[in-house]
């Protein structure tokens, strides 16, 4: 497969996006080029970035104060942007200083009329992506109503064991003149499911982790219309 090829039009298309960061064409172009090493990849980028640029059809940019204030990159600076690490992994730079790809007037009429060619096709995709199924979704839910239903029924509980029981005999007393009859029995109902909705959100929660880079990992999988990409 023909890295510059890839790697060209991955750049295109994220420019005609107008917000990804330099990093997004080298993911996405890797996915495409399963056999080669993340340096391979971004060389190919940064090769094809630098002809895109010459011939007028992409630039660089930054945001640095709102969006919509586009300071270009060019000469060293660019130079400079390129050749720095933190540039080509995601969360590794701030919003104001990621150098971005926009695509010029020219470049769109070109991607338009297919100058660029036809994209490769994906040539991997986690086993994890998109798994949400009828199935996992009905699992999903059963789970949560337990905790909540489990969470209403111990809280009926406590209030038993507090007021109706013998071994606090001043809780019923206390309950009584806060809340209106049966009152602190839905109270605790309600704190009983609320408690169980936050176990099982922290039990199917999953930690958020850094970005790591792994040519695998897919940019998205779907085109600009929502249709499944290529």
């Amino acid at each position: 497969m023909n890295e510059s090829k890839v790697a060209r039009y991955e750049l295109v298309r994220q420019a005609w996006e107008k917000r990804r960061p330099v990093w997004a064409a080298a993911l996405s172009a890797a996915i495409r080029l399963p056999g080669a090493s993340r340096e391979e990849v971004r060389t190919a980028v940064t090769a094809e970035l630098l002809r895109l640029i010459d011939s007028g059809d992409v630039y660089v940019f930054r945001v640095p104060r709102f969006w919509g204030s586009e300071e270009r990159l060019e000469g060293r600076e660019l130079e400079s942007a390129l050749a720095d690490d933190r540039n080509w992994r995601p969360r590794m730079r701030s919003v104001a200083q990621l150098p971005r790809l926009g695509l010029t007037e020219t470049g769109l009429y070109k991607l338009r009329n297919g100058e660029y060619g036809d994209p490769a096709p994906i040539a991997w995709t986690p086993d994890w992506f998109e798994k949400d199924d009828a199935a996992t979704h009905y699992d999903e839910v059963s789970g949560q109503l337990v905790y909540v239903a489990t969470g209403a029924a111990l809280g009926c509980i406590l209030y038993g064991v507090l007021v109706a029981s013998q071994w606090f005999p001043f809780t019923g007393k206390l309950f009584n003149a806060i809340f209106p009859i049966g009152t602190a029995l839905l109270v605790f109902a309600f704190a009983g499911m609320i408690l169980g909705g936050l176990l099982w959100h922290r039990k199917t929660s999953k930690p958020v982790q850094e970005w790591v880079y792994d040519p695998k990992i897919p940019i998205r999988a779907h085109d600009e219309l929502g249709d499944e990409r290529f």
